[in-house]
């Protein structure tokens, strides 16, 4: 964030189109990255809930039964 607000200081410190352009750019690839990286770690996190709301869900639509990885072997077959 540091980085971004230099960059937008430069630029509209700017005496002209071309000096005020190239810091322009740099900001607006900075600020995409960062919008997209906050946009990502929001659907990580919305992601999370929502399996672990599943499989919440998914426990209380079988409240007998275990997981195949807990019940013994010999219970099997």
């Amino acid at each position: 964030m540091t980085l971004a607000r230099s960059i937008h200081g430069r630029a509209l410190a700017a005496e002209d189109d071309k000096a005020a352009s190239d810091p322009g750019l740099a900001f607006n690839r900075i600020s995409r990255s960062i919008r997209q990286t906050l946009a990502l770690e929001a659907k990580l996190e919305r992601d999370q809930r929502r399996e672990a709301r599943e499989d919440r869900q998914a426990g209380e639509d079988q409240p007998g039964c275990l997981p195949r990885d807990v019940i013994p072997r010999s219970a099997t077959g």
